[in-house]
């Protein structure tokens, strides 16, 4: 059984800091037996090599993700 009925990725924000990408939005998720919607805030930065994904990290905030590729808030 899964836990959501929804699971819907909005990624509204997109920055190339070098070979990574700080991504960030929402992810909107129906829960499965409670029917209950709502929006979490998803935070990324995805590392590249060879064109592909080598590494993906998720950040519970916009100001971590953006600390993680040395960015000031």
């Amino acid at each position: 059984a899964t836990a959501f009925e929804k699971f819907q990725p909005r990624y509204e924000e997109f920055h190339a800091v070098g070979e990574r990408v700080l991504c960030g939005g929402t992810i909107r998720v129906r829960g499965a037996g409670s029917g209950i919607e709502m929006d979490i805030p998803a935070w990324h930065v995805v590392e590249f090599r060879d064109g592909k994904i080598s590494r993906w990290e998720s950040f519970g905030s916009k100001a971590d993700a953006r600390k993680a590729v040395g960015l000031a808030e």
